[in-house]
C-alpha cells in the first residue's frame, strides 16, 4: 500500500469513528437529532470546500451536472441543518431528514473505505 491510499485510510476511519461517536452520544443524552445536524452541515461543508478548492487549481473549468446535483444537494443539507440548529422546536420532518442525512453520509464513508481497501491500483493503462 502506497502512502497516500493509508493517508486516505487513516482518515476514513477518524472520520467513521466520529460520526459513530456522535451517534452513540446522541443517543445516550437524547439529542441525537441536533448533533446530527452539526455533523450533517460540517460535512456538507467540507464537501463543498474541497469542491471549491479542486476547482481553483484546475485551469481548463467543465463543470458537470452530476456535481451541480451533488453540490445543490449538500447546499439544501447546510440549509435544513442551519435551519435545524437555530429553530428552538424540531419538527418531525427536520428529524427524518437529520436521521436520513447522516445515514447515507455515513453509508458514502463506509462504501468508500470498503472500496479503498479492496481495490488497489498500480499504474494506469
Amino acid at each position: 500500500m502506497n502512502k497516500p491510499d493509508s493517508w486516505v485510510i487513516i482518515f476514513l476511519i477518524s472520520v467513521i469513528l466520529i460520526y459513530i461517536s456522535v451517534w452513540i452520544i446522541g443517543v445516550i443524552k437524547h439529542k441525537a437529532a441536533f448533533y446530527f445536524s452539526f455533523l450533517n452541515g460540517l460535512t456538507a461543508l467540507m464537501l463543498i470546500a474541497y469542491w471549491v478548492l479542486r476547482e481553483i487549481r484546475v485551469t481548463q473549468h467543465f463543470i458537470e451536472t452530476r456535481e451541480i446535483v451533488v453540490l445543490s444537494i449538500e447546499a439544501l443539507i447546510i440549509a435544513i441543518s442551519v435551519y435545524s440548529i437555530l429553530s428552538a422546536f424540531l419538527n418531525s420532518w427536520i428529524k427524518v431528514a437529520q436521521y436520513c442525512i447522516f445515514g447515507v453520509h455515513f453509508l458514502c464513508l463506509v462504501l468508500f473505505l470498503i472500496f479503498m481497501l479492496t481495490f488497489k491500483m498500480d499504474r494506469l493503462f
